[in-house]
């Protein structure tokens, strides 16, 4: 999904979860490298097919997870550890009342080594 889309439908995502106190999460996959065909086809393997994804950096995975606690993210997470042992990836709840990059920064602060 292309960034802007992708921005477009998290901010949506982030509306529904104050309107009806829903969680959601954000997660963050960082490679060595790029993501290439092969390496982003393992990663969606391990996601729902509807959740929002983008590639902002060549090397920066993005998904949603919408109505996902961080535990549930953690499984997430875990699985993606399991297709890319090196990866670095990051969890970020959303808060009530946060800004789109506010919720990426700290997913992507939360992927740091």
């Amino acid at each position: 999904m292309p960034p802007e889309s992708f921005e477009l439908a998290l901010k949506e995502d982030m509306s529904l979860s104050d309107t009806f106190d829903l969680p959601l999460t954000l997660l963050v996959v960082h490679v060595k490298g790029e993501f290439d065909r092969e390496t982003t086809r393992r990663v969606l393997d391990v996601l729902r097919t509807a959740e929002p994804v983008t590639l902002p950096t060549p090397s920066e995975l993005v998904v949603v997870l919408p109505n996902t606690t961080p535990q549930r993210a953690r499984a997430v997470e875990s699985r993606t550890l399991d297709v890319l042992p090196d990866a670095r990836v990051g969890v970020a709840l959303y808060e009530r009342g946060d800004a789109f990059i506010d919720l990426l920064e700290r997913a992507r602060d939360a992927a740091e080594p």
